[in-house]
């Protein structure tokens, strides 16, 4: 392991990256002092490992970093690093593959460091392991720094000795013995832990071991009354399905029964109905003939009226006779008035028509001059006509350009609608962009959204992992603190039952006293025994030692009803040879007076009376005052003599301690050793325990219920995590459809910016289109206006010929006029002729009116005779049916009474039929509701069964019905009496177990697996423990051979080097133990003899030729193990000039095994170097390098 390159950085006066390249041979580093040679071996050591700042010459390790200088400020890190030539034969196996191992070790001046192996973090333990055994380290004799050759030789045998254990490779077993015994004592230390857990388990192991076997017991009892229970429920079982077979024969019988009375009732109520369509079809018979009847009083009634109507018809009808006999006379005189009045129209008729002849000549005359004016007027009519068709023309023109302008202006209009289309719809796109825009926005919005409420389900998840996380170290503690309760529970459970037990077999107390107490409670009390004054009396701890100590045996009195109880229990004790008892009858004391001076005794000062710090029921409050009325508590005996002094052969006093000094000053102490000891102790002992106990199983049931609480918060927080993982997927997904509908949404604002580019270009194009429009609406415009101007000079013509044809009309109106009245006149003449031939028309008309009317009388007089006649003849006929109507009335009456009566006998034979079905369907209700109970009746069995069975499958967990069908014979025997007997006993015995814990037997054995297993465990730390012994005994006869073995070696070569070097004399090396610890391992001492010298201690040498054996030693081990390279550091500053040439001879010899770094100032050992390295301060405070590399020859050429 050559060094082969230094790197360094930052590392004191070294502020810049510094190489070093280091080849076989010898490598001088010079330069005037204080420029920084030293530090070149500072930062090989501290790259090493070197953890003293005063071994790297400073305070602390942060003044191993660049302090800065006047022209630099300070660096905030030191790095250093050392790379090693590998020949595999000293490194690790684990590095034994490198070519080159690289060690880099930086610090910076927060405190942070780090250390790397071919660039990979590693530990400061990894590089001390790699240097361990090779000569190479720290402290090794590899590098020799300045003032090392004088400690050498100055140092105490001791120190001294652990240069050639580094040589001896002891270091290394040094190490690995330190090791061992760290290890060694942290298994003594777990090894006496355990044996504190192993002992606690063993205790605990043997309280539950007594709680297993009474839960064995318990389980015992428990099984025998499990099976009594089963065979009770089997018998009970095995009756209640007799009592299901027999009401299920009886519900059979039942619904026969049923079934008939059913048959019975439907035949019956089929008979009825039969009756009731008779019925009906009587009702119907009544019906029609009441139809009937009807019909023919209707038929009556009509008869009547008939006849009625045809009288007063016969009536009439002779009154308009008369009328019209009346009538024909009138008409007769109007004939004749008539032939009067057509006589004088007939000569008014003659003198018209002479009239008439000279007005036609006159109107002749102006008919004429008429036709003339006509002839003017259709000429002028002609002019108008060719104007107007010569107008039309021009209008029809005019109305081609306005029509033409029109669509212009409608192309133009269509135009523009297009033009305003393709702007609502740019608008419409625009707004569809901006709405898919804003979208675009709300979705990559809603995807920050979802992003974020995925990284919140995310962080939500990771909190409820984390919840959980904290869920379940709680539940783990719950559970450890439920397991400490369980223990501790077991523990005072185990105390309260060795109590109880005690208590129960009154361990403790006289035999006498125990054999009255042992007695049945019924037959104590049937004698009057009560019990004792230790059951009666209670006091707080800090006075029970001294009432105990003051009461003493009589805290066993037995308290008694009477002396003639007391008799009795004596009497009982002689017969049964059950020792002896003392009694305390509480009648007989009741009826003693109180002594009054002991009860009315004041307290003295600094006490206080017994009987005040006593506690007891009412009842025995006499007793008390009996039993402690003279007793007063004080703190000491000496307090309790001082005070009987002084109140002598009056009062007990009795020490905290139990010291008692009764009246007559008698001292009763010591230890308390009695039977009647710790009576009061042990009850309140045991009451506590009892709330101890209680107070524990609280605590228990409430880390039981917690730990439940917290596994089950703990599945609601797993759930949650599934649920959120869930729902963060869900997410997830959703991320993934808005990143869809993104696109979606830009792939439409593309379309919308395509379509918007075909938009732009159909505008263009209407654009143009508009404006050639335009150009023809102007022209067709100017054409418009021509025709107009036209137009309206064809109507002034128009307007001029119509004027002319009016004058003309005018004209022809007036002769027109002449020619009307003549043919008015005329008409006149004609009306008034045709006046008088009207008047004349109408006479004649009213003379054939007159005379139709007359024969129209007379037609009329013959139908009405005719009329009267059919009448006569219909009501003789109507009559007639009158009479036959009335025969059929009466005998369709008489059919109806004969159907009602009918009717009226079905009507009761179907009543009578309705009361045999009620009577029917009674007996059917008796029978269902018979059937109903016996089905109410199994019901209830069945249900008592599944009750049965319910109740032997959720406690024994086995089917009734299988356990019946194999127990059957054995339920039918068993004795029922007997049984339940055996069963309250079996509960009165596991009643009197008390409470018992069915988790003891787990427990004892799960104790008893940790206790086996602890046992294990604790086995094998004392084997580890003998093996880590026997290794290193092993280490240590190891070390010490190999230290014998180089010692002798280095001590054989020592003698050799040490005269060449003195040119003469000798030298050894002694091993010598230090007085104060002769067993210790011994130092070295150096012994030498310079030529012409004694041989002296090297402490009495100069300061030359300490240095010159100091260097001898340290080759003398080089010798023998030579390290890879070492560092010299001015060792031969103190030789002169003749030694240094021994010195650097022997540098040169072995520098053919060893790398040898020199830093000298000599410039002699400089001629022995292969390569130089100078070290200079050109700017203050900043050390630089410069290299030269020596030819054989001693020529010089610069790196």
């Amino acid at each position: 392991m050559k060094i082969r390159r230094l790197e360094i950085s930052g590392f004191k006066s070294f502020a810049d990256r510094v190489v070093f390249s280091f080849d076989d041979g010898v490598t001088g580093v010079v330069g005037p002092n204080g420029c920084g040679k030293s530090n070149v071996v500072d930062a090989i050591r501290w790259a090493m490992g070197e953890q003293s700042a005063k071994h790297l010459r400073g305070r602390s390790m942060e003044d191993v970093i660049f302090s800065g200088s006047e022209s630099r400020p300070p660096t905030g890190m030191a790095e250093v690093s050392l790379t090693f030539q590998n020949d595999g034969r000293l490194v690790p196996p684990q590095y034994a593959s490198f070519g080159e191992i690289t060690v880099t070790r930086r610090l910076f001046r927060s405190g942070e460091s780090s250390y790397e192996i071919n660039k990979a973090a590693c530990r400061l333990l990894d590089i001390t392991e790699l240097f361990l055994g090779t000569g190479v380290g720290t402290r090794a004799y590899s590098i020799i720094e300045q003032g090392r050759i004088g400690l050498i030789v100055s140092a105490r045998p001791e120190d001294r000795r652990s240069i050639l254990e580094e040589a001896a490779g002891v270091t290394k077993y040094k190490a690995r013995r330190k090791q061992a015994e760290r290890k060694l004592e942290s298994t003594e230390q777990n090894l006496l832990r355990l044996s504190d857990v192993v002992g606690e388990v063993q205790r605990r192991l043997a309280s539950l071991e007594r709680a297993a076997k009474k839960a064995e017991k318990f389980r015992d009892l428990r099984a025998e009354l499990k099976s009594l229970e089963l065979l009770a429920n089997v018998r009970r079982f095995l009756a209640a399905d007799e009592q299901a077979r027999t009401a299920s024969g009886e519900l059979e019988t039942t619904l026969e029964q049923e079934k008939v009375a059913q048959a019975h009732v439907a035949r019956l109520e089929s008979g009825l109905s039969a009756e009731r369509l008779r019925l009906l079809e009587d009702e119907r018979n009544v019906q029609a003939l009441a139809e009937r009847s009807h019909a023919i009083d209707k038929d009556l009634r009509l008869a009547e009226q008939e006849i009625e109507f045809a009288g007063r018809e016969r009536e009439a009808i002779a009154q308009r006779r008369a009328q019209h006999q009346e009538e024909s006379s009138l008409l007769g005189v109007r004939l004749e008035l008539l032939a009067r009045e057509e006589e004088g129209h007939h000569e008014d008729l003659r003198k018209l028509s002479d009239a008439g002849a000279e007005d036609e000549a006159r109107r002749g005359m102006l008919e004429r001059d008429l036709a003339v004016a006509l002839e003017r007027i259709h000429a002028a009519q002609r002019a108008v006509e060719e104007e107007r068709h010569s107008a039309v023309s021009v209008l029809t023109r005019l109305a081609n350009h306005r029509s033409n302008l029109v669509n212009l202006e409608r192309q133009r209009q269509d135009l523009t609608a297009r033009r305003e289309k393709l702007a609502g719809e740019a608008g419409q796109l625009e707004a569809r962009g901006i709405e898919i825009s804003r979208q675009r926005d709300d979705l990559l919005e809603g995807l920050a959204r979802s992003q974020a409420a995925r990284k919140s389900l995310h962080d939500r998840r990771g909190a409820q992992e984390e919840e959980l996380q904290r869920g379940t170290s709680e539940r783990r503690e719950t559970e450890a603190l439920l397991i400490r309760l369980r223990e501790e529970l077991a523990d005072r459970r185990s105390r309260l039952t060795s109590l109880l037990e005690l208590q129960k077999n009154f361990e403790g107390y006289g035999r006498g006293v125990k054999a009255i107490l042992l007695r049945d409670e019924d037959e104590r009390r049937r004698d009057g025994v009560y019990g004792l004054v230790a059951e009666v009396l209670r006091t707080d701890p800090a006075h029970e030692r001294a009432i105990e100590a003051v009461l003493g045996e009589r805290l066993q009195l037995v308290l008694v009803e009477s002396h003639a109880a007391g008799l009795r229990a004596v009497e009982y004790l002689q017969k049964a040879s059950q020792g002896r008892a003392s009694f305390v009858p509480l009648t007989e004391m009741e009826q003693l007076p109180l002594v009054a001076e002991a009860t009315d005794l004041p307290a003295p000062e600094g006490t206080v009376r017994a009987i005040d710090v006593v506690e007891c029921a009412p009842e025995h409050e006499r007793l008390k005052r009996f039993l402690l009325a003279d007793v007063f508590l004080c703190d000491t005996l000496a307090a309790a003599l001082s005070l009987w002094a002084n109140n002598p052969g009056e009062r007990t006093f009795v020490s905290a301690d139990g010291e008692v000094v009764d009246r007559e000053g008698i001292v009763s102490g010591g230890s308390l050793a009695g039977v009647a000891d710790g009576l009061l102790h042990k009850r309140r002992e045991l009451q506590e325990l009892a709330g101890t106990v209680q107070e524990l199983e609280a605590r228990v049931a409430l880390s039981t219920t917690r730990a439940h609480e917290l596994e089950t918060r703990q599945a609601a927080l797993e759930l949650a995590v599934k649920r959120l993982a869930q729902e963060e997927r869900e997410e997830e997904l959703s991320e993934l459809r808005l990143e869809r509908d993104v696109a979606r949404l830009q792939e439409d604002l593309t379309r919308i910016a395509q379509r918007n580019e075909v938009l732009r270009h159909e505008q263009a194009q209407l654009d143009a289109a508009t404006s050639e429009v335009e150009r023809e609406e102007k022209t067709l415009r100017s054409a418009v206006q021509g025709g107009e101007n036209e137009q309206h000079e064809r109507e002034a013509k128009l307007r001029a010929l119509q004027a002319e044809l009016l004058s003309e009309r005018e004209k022809a109106e007036i002769v027109q006029s002449e020619v009307t009245r003549a043919k008015v006149n005329a008409a006149a003449v004609a009306e008034r002729r045709e006046g008088v031939a009207r008047a004349l028309a109408r006479l004649a008309e009213q003379r054939a009116e007159i005379e139709e009317r007359r024969e129209k009388l007379s037609a009329e007089l013959s139908a009405a005779e005719e009329r009267a006649a059919a009448l006569d003849a219909k009501l003789e006929v109507t009559r007639g049916e009158l009479g036959r109507l009335l025969t059929a009335g009466e005998e369709i009456r008489g059919e109806l009474g004969r159907a009602r009566a009918l009717y009226d006998a079905a009507q009761e034979r179907l009543r009578g039929g309705d009361e045999e079905v009620r009577q029917a369907r009674a007996v059917l209700e008796t029978v269902s509701r018979a059937r109903a109970e016996i089905e109410l009746r199994l019901q209830e069995i069945r249900l008592t069964l599944s009750h049965l069975e319910d109740g032997v499958r959720e406690r024994h967990l086995v089917e009734l019905a299988e356990v019946a069908a194999a127990k059957r014979e054995e339920a039918l025997t068993l004795d029922a009496e007997g049984a339940d007997a055996r069963m309250q006993e079996l509960r009165a015995a596991i009643e009197a177990l008390g409470e018992v814990s069915l988790t003891a037997i787990d427990e004892a054995r799960e104790v008893g697996a940790r206790h086996a297993f602890l046992s294990a465990q604790k086995q094998d730390l004392e084997e580890s423990i003998a093996r880590l012994r026997a290794a290193i005994a092993r280490i240590e006869r190891a070390s010490k051979e190999r230290f014998r073995e180089t010692f002798a070696l280095v001590n054989e070569k020592f003698q050799q080097v040490f005269p060449r070097l003195f040119r003469g004399g000798r030298a050894e090396l002694q091993l010598v133990h230090d007085p104060q610890n002769p067993d210790g391992e011994p130092g070295v001492e150096i012994v030498a003899q310079p030529p012409g010298k004694k041989l002296v201690s090297v402490n009495l040498l100069s300061g030359g030729e300490k240095a010159l054996t100091a260097v001898s030693l340290i080759f003398a081990i080089f010798l023998i193990k030579p390290t890879p390279f070492c560092l010299l550091d001015e060792v031969d500053a103190p030789l002169d000039d003749a030694n240094v040439g021994r010195y650097n001879e022997m540098v040169r010899e072995m520098s053919r095994t060893s790398q040898f770094i020199v830093i000298t100032h000599n410039k002699r050992t400089m001629e022995v170097a292969d390569a130089l390295y100078g070290v200079t301060m050109e700017e203050p405070g900043i050390s630089k390098t410069v290299s030269v590399k020596l030819s054989q020859n001693g020529t010089t050429a610069a790196a």
